[in-house]
C-alpha cells in the first residue's frame, strides 16, 4: 500500500481523541508477558505487529506532528531562530488538515509576542506586537511544490466584524517567508498581533488566489462571521485561530484600528489641519489646493498662486 493511502485511511478513521484505552494496553503488556518462552523470529513479530498496532492508534494530531516539520523546525529553516525559540517557549501548536481544490493545507501552530524575530520592518517601529502562523501546503495530487513555488497562495488572519478585503495580511503591515522542504511548501507568515481581537471570532484563510478573494469567501454584514464560499472553484480554507481570550483588549483593539484609519488616510489629516489653521488665519479652506508632487509629498497652495 502507498504512503499516501495510508494517509488517506488513517485521517479518515481517526479522530484526534482516539488513543489506545488502558485495557487494550495492559491486555497487550499482558501476551508480552506469555510470550517470554516463544523463539526470537516469533518475538520479532509480535514486536513488529504491536509497534505497528500502536502507529494505528495514534491521535491523527501526532501523526501529521511526524509527518510534517513543527512550527519551530520550519522557523529554523527559513533562516529564523529567534523564532524557533519563540513557537517552542510560547507557541501553540495546532495541527489542522484540510484538503481541498488542488491543495492540501495544514494549519501548524502560531505565536504572538514582541521582539521575537530576526526580521524587522519599519512597520514595526509603529506595531512592535506580532503574531506568526506557520502552514504547510502540499499539492493534493503529491506533486511536488518546487515546481510550483511562486504559484498563487495567500494566507491571511481575518477577523470577525471587520470587512476581510480591507482587513487582512496586506493592510495590517503583513508578510511572510517560505521554503519548499521535501516537496511541502512551508510559510510562516506575520502581520500586527491580532490577539487584542481575541474576544472576537478569528480565522486563517488560505486560498488559491494572490490576494484576498471576496469569491472564495462570504462576509455577513450583520453579524461579521466569514464563511467560505461553497460554489468556488478552488482552494478556499478556513481554519479557526483560538487565541488566548485572556489577552483579548477592546480598548488596544479600537486604538489599533483608529491607528490603521490614520496610516490609510494621511492626506486626510494633513487637509484637516490645513484647514483648521487657515480658518484660524481667517482664510477660507476652499481657497486652499491640496496636491502630491512628483515624489510623493503634499504640496499646499494657496489657489491663483502659480
Amino acid at each position: 500500500m502507498e504512503y499516501h493511502d495510508i494517509d488517506k485511511i488513517l485521517k479518515a478513521t481517526l479522530s484526534p481523541s482516539e488513543c489506545p484505552s488502558e485495557e487494550l494496553n495492559q491486555k497487550i503488556l499482558n501476551q508480552i508477558k506469555e510470550s517470554g518462552k516463544i523463539k526470537m523470529k516469533s518475538k520479532k513479530i509480535l514486536m513488529a505487529a504491536s509497534i505497528a498496532l500502536c502507529v494505528l492508534l495514534l491521535p491523527t494530531s501526532i501523526y501529521a506532528a511526524y509527518k510534517y516539520l513543527s512550527p519551530k523546525e520550519a522557523a529554523v529553516e527559513v533562516g529564523d531562530n529567534l523564532l524557533s525559540e519563540a513557537f517552542e517557549k510560547d507557541g501553540k501548536e495546532v495541527i489542522q488538515t484540510v484538503t481541498d481544490g488542488e491543495y492540501k493545507v495544514t494549519y501548524l501552530g502560531h505565536v504572538s509576542g514582541k521582539s521575537i524575530s530576526e526580521r524587522v520592518a519599519s512597520s514595526w517601529e509603529l506595531h512592535p506586537e506580532r503574531t506568526y502562523v506557520a502552514v504547510a501546503i502540499e499539492k493534493a495530487d503529491g506533486t511536488d511544490m518546487s515546481e510550483n513555488f511562486e504559484e498563487s497562495l495567500f494566507v491571511t488572519p481575518l477577523i470577525q466584524g471587520l470587512k476581510p478585503w480591507q482587513y487582512n495580511i496586506a493592510s495590517m503591515n503583513g508578510g511572510y517567508v517560505a521554503d519548499v522542504i521535501d516537496g511541502v511548501h512551508y510559510r510562516i507568515i506575520e502581520c500586527d498581533n491580532v490577539e487584542v481581537f481575541a474576544d472576537r471570532n478569528l480565522y486563517l484563510a488560505v486560498s488559491d488566489t494572490i490576494f484576498y478573494s471576496t469569491e472564495a469567501f462570504n462576509y455577513d454584514e450583520t453579524t461579521g462571521l466569514i464563511t467560505v464560499n461553497e460554489d468556488y472553484k478552488g482552494t478556499n480554507v478556513l481554519f479557526p485561530m483560538e487565541l488566548d481570550p485572556a489577552k483579548a483588549d477592546s480598548k488596544k483593539a479600537q486604538e489599533y484600528l483608529e491607528q490603521l484609519e490614520k496610516e490609510w488616510n494621511p492626506t486626510e489629516e494633513i487637509d484637516n489641519r490645513e484647514e483648521n489653521t487657515a480658518e484660524n488665519e481667517g482664510i477660507s479652506a476652499d481657497d486652499v489646493d491640496v496636491s502630491t508632487d512628483d515624489g510623493g509629498d503634499i504640496v499646499i497652495r494657496m489657489k491663483g498662486d502659480n
